[in-house]
């Protein structure tokens, strides 16, 4: 965060003015420093906007990515199933044709 600067000494004899004591004045403007330079100024927000949508549009660049590349795994591991599905057919069925073709050879015809 950015320091914020004031008049301390003008805090001071405004404060003592107003019928503090210079111990009490002091302590007060010591109290307003510390917590003035825990405030966000409009910049450092600015410059936090700016880094949040930054950080947004990667997180979409790479959902997006992860997307495609998910899709891309997903068309693959499909692929290699329609292959293992057709083997394992293409094997049952030569194993049924040819059941078949050992029951019609003990056919009476």
């Amino acid at each position: 965060m950015t320091v914020t600067a004031f008049d301390t000494l003008k805090t001071a004899k405004t404060l003592t003015k107003a019928g503090f004591t210079k111990k009490q004045a002091d302590a007060q403007v010591e109290v307003l420093i510390e917590m003035t330079n825990e405030l966000a100024t409009k910049k450092d927000i600015e410059d936090l906007k700016l880094a949040t949508k930054k950080d947004i549009e990667d997180l979409k660049l790479a959902t997006k990515k992860d997307i495609e590349d998910l899709k891309l795994a997903t068309e693959k591991d499909l692929e290699l199933l329609g292959h293992s599905l057709t083997n394992s057919l293409t094997i049952r069925i030569s194993g049924i044709a040819a059941i078949v073709i050992g029951i019609v050879k003990y056919l009476p015809v």
